[in-house]
């Protein structure tokens, strides 16, 4: 379906001047013939000690690029920014170094991707449970679309607000309301899957398909990404498409799930035979297909509904032949996933529980022989070699990427953009068929974080811009990874950043420890550390035990330990610093956010002398109304059944621990978790900050630290803010605050 009410407008006149704002965004593409590409090498420039202090509005924006993509063929470039309050997708065509501006409208996007080089997929992805209910994930389909509503607006005076300006030409008529009547034979819940709302703009004609209306009768949302197929000249998007119908049709399942073939550029489709059809649907669900180069499914899983079993199986010409099975006992399991072909290029690789509940990625011959492929699969994932399709090896994002490949020409590749930025943390965001054109991330030293085109087949590069230009280089505060030994033994990695001034030795300290506990700080632009640091501290981040930055083990190393030696790990990071001189043991306070605000408050009473003041922003301070009101919000079916996942929108085919999981909250407190408010009356000079609208902690709970503390304790709520602060206003107003508290208490 094809509309003009997401047109696209390519406004000359604003492209050219956000082309021009941004700069270097589009800088000269640099040469280096037959030679390694360097991006970047490690300059430290401090600022004059006359020099005024940065203003802390410089720290707070976010991040410029957001989403950004490369053509299979690697001679095309999108990705999406703001500037001066507009939207904008920008493309740039690496060959002949033409550029465009495309006025989008301020929605949430998940992900971009090419389709060809014409055509770029845009999508929205909701996550939910792999069901077969009513309530699975087409709720979650239903939530994707209407965040992705069309909201088109008419002013040919301000470009700003002209026609076309809607991220998306989704229909009002879609009618969800038809949701509420869909029915099952049977009803279970066996794994989480991610749904798109998904749009592709055609960059030529400047009009935009949404995909899931012109495909039959029904509508259609995507399960995951639907994967982009180049076959006989033609390049279409093939992959697994939940049917919305209204009512049940003879007594069968009115949610299936068929393989479709869609063209980009109409919007149209046809159902791809997969050797069942309708009648192969009799009590029995399909609704996850691994697909060739050419898009034939060649492996797909099935639920049968009689014998309450998944089964995955493998195409044998014409029929399926059965390689697992798997008995999902309970209205709530968890079914192996697939995710794409294994080393051998014959076996697939799936995920699956092993042994002791945690996840893992395996290798299933076409025999059905199951061989471990390694990593977690809730912190590590797989590439997949992009001109082959074949498992290459593994990712793990901790306080820097790490890559193991076992492709031994991709190991080169990868390592050959490590070494494009010394000393920087380089994650490769996208590539090409041909891996050797890429496009990269870079972190950390002196970085406040870059985007780079390398060519590693020519040794040129381009440099694609700043995450955060407004900051003079001088002022961007230096990390680097540390690690330190717990009292107990334990090693824990840690990213400090120390000050641009003075020289750094014997400096203030503040720890700031993550929220989750589930998370972990990496080499990355940190709004918070870097406006503290900004003021002269020195900031420390601690991976605490518990985190999820170095495999299942250390995660489950902080279960019990909410209110033990996960707040050892970070006193214990502390003296590391002052025996190192770096630090000032008697001038150290804490910093942190949920449950690091816990930790800040745990640290502001403990009445041992490590912390002189402290800062809680959106913290928990009463640890049973926290956890009465976690239980009474938790979501319904709890997806703690299948161990408190949800899909990871950057890898859809992946699963990351779900945050605000009851079951998980339960393992981290152990027995007998205190609560700040009990010890009160010893706290030394403490912030409270907290969000009204924070949704994953009450701001009763700030409220409630405030009255216990008897006028010990400074509160200010923060207005429309919410737990994560996503707006601007809000990072500078909580930077502004725990600065000017920092100056007072810990000079």
């Amino acid at each position: 379906m094809k509309t003009k009410l997401w047109k696209l407008m390519l406004w000359q006149t604003l492209a050219m001047a956000a082309l021009a704002a941004t700069a270097p965004l589009w800088a000269q593409a640099a040469e280096h013939q037959d030679a390694p590409v360097v991006v970047k090498g490690r300059i430290r420039v401090r600022p004059a000690a006359a020099d005024p202090l940065p203003p802390l509005d410089m720290f707070v924006k976010a991040a410029r690029i957001e989403k950004i993509a490369l053509s299979a063929d690697g001679t095309r470039v999108a990705f999406t920014t703001h500037v001066d309050d507009s939207h904008l997708l920008a493309l740039y065509n690496v060959e002949d170094g033409s550029k465009k501006a495309i006025k989008l409208a301020d929605e949430p996007l998940s992900t971009i991707g090419f389709v060809g080089n014409d055509h770029l997929m845009v999508a929205h992805t909701s996550t939910g449970l792999r069901s077969t209910c009513p309530n699975g994930v087409n709720q979650q389909a239903q939530n994707s679309f209407a965040t992705m509503q069309q909201r088109p607006n008419v002013d040919l005076k301000d470009p700003n607000n002209g026609p076309g300006s809607g991220v998306a030409a989704v229909e009002s008529a879609l009618a969800f309301s038809t949701l509420s009547r869909l029915k099952s034979p049977a009803c279970i819940h066996y794994g989480a899957r991610a749904t798109s709302a998904i749009i592709v703009v055609d960059l030529k004609a400047e009009t935009a398909t949404q995909i899931g209306t012109g495909m039959s009768e029904y509508h259609h949302a995507a399960l995951d990404l639907p994967a982009v197929i180049t076959a006989g000249g033609k390049t279409t998007l093939n992959g697994a498409f939940l049917e919305l119908r209204g009512e049940s049709m003879n007594e069968q399942p009115t949610q299936r799930v068929y393989l479709w073939q869609v063209d980009p550029v109409t919007g149209n489709g046809r159902m791809v035979d997969d050797g069942g059809g309708d009648l192969d649907r009799n009590f029995r669900y399909p609704d996850d297909w691994l697909l060739d180069a050419q898009g034939n499914p060649v492996a797909r899983s099935v639920y049968d509904y009689a014998k309450e079993t998944l089964t995955v199986e493998r195409r044998e010409g014409k029929k399926w032949k059965p390689v697992l099975s798997r008995k999902l006992e309970g209205r709530v399991s968890f079914a192996p996933q697939l995710m794409g072909y294994g080393i051998d290029g014959q076996s697939i690789v799936i995920m699956d529980r092993k042994t002791g509940g945690s996840y893992g990625y395996f290798e299933l011959s076409p025999e059905g022989e199951l061989r471990e492929f390694g990593g977690d699969a809730l912190y590590d994932r797989i590439i997949f070699h992009p001109a082959t399709g074949r498992a290459a090896g593994m990712a793990r994002f901790g306080e820097s990427p790490a890559y193991a490949l076992l492709d031994p020409g991709l190991s080169k590749v990868y390592a050959a953009a490590a070494e494009s930025a010394p000393g920087e943390a380089v994650t490769v965001v996208a590539t090409a068929k041909d891996p050797r054109r890429m496009i990269i991330s870079t972190q950390g030293d002196v970085d406040a974080g870059g985007y780079y085109y390398l060519d590693l087949a020519k040794g040129s590069f381009v440099d694609l811009g700043n995450d955060h230009p407004a900051i003079p280089a001088e002022w961007i505060a230096r990390q680097s990874v540390v690690t330190y030994q717990s009292a107990d033994g334990l090693e824990i990695n840690a990213i400090l950043t120390v000050p641009s001034r003075p020289e750094s030795r014997n400096l203030p300290l503040v720890v700031l420890p993550h929220d989750g506990p589930q998370g972990h700080d990496a080499q990355s632009f940190n709004w918070l550390a870097q406006s503290i640091a900004s003021r002269g501290f020195a900031v420390l981040q601690p991976n605490y035990r518990g985190s999820d930055n170095a495999g299942a083990a250390f995660v489950a190393a902080g279960y019990g330990e909410w209110s033990g030696k996960m707040l050892s790990d970070l006193s214990d990071g502390a003296r590391y610093l002052a025996a190192e001189g770096i630090a000032d043991p008697k001038r150290v306070c804490i910093v942190g956010s949920g449950y690091g605000g816990y930790a800040a408050l745990s640290g502001a009473v403990a009445g041992d002398g490590v912390y002189r003041c402290a800062v809680s922003i959106g913290g928990i301070s009463d640890i049973p109304a926290y956890t009465a009101w976690v239980h009474a919000h938790r979501p319904l079916p709890d997806p703690d059944d299948m161990g408190g996942l949800e899909p990871d929108k950057t890898w859809p085919r992946a699963l990351k621990p779900v945050r605000g999981s009851e079951a998980t909250l339960k393992r981290y407190l152990g027995a007998g978790a205190p609560s700040p408010t009990d010890r009160a009356e010893q706290i030394v000079p403490t912030l409270l900050l907290h969000g009204e609208n924070d949704q994953t902690v009450p701001p009763g709970q700030s409220r409630t630290m405030r009255d216990a503390a008897k006028g010990r304790a400074e509160y200010v709520q923060l207005t429309d803010c919410d737990h994560e602060l996503t707006k601007e206003t809000c990072r500078l107003q909580t930077a502004q605050a725990v600065t000017d508290f920092l100056l007072k208490w810990n000079p």
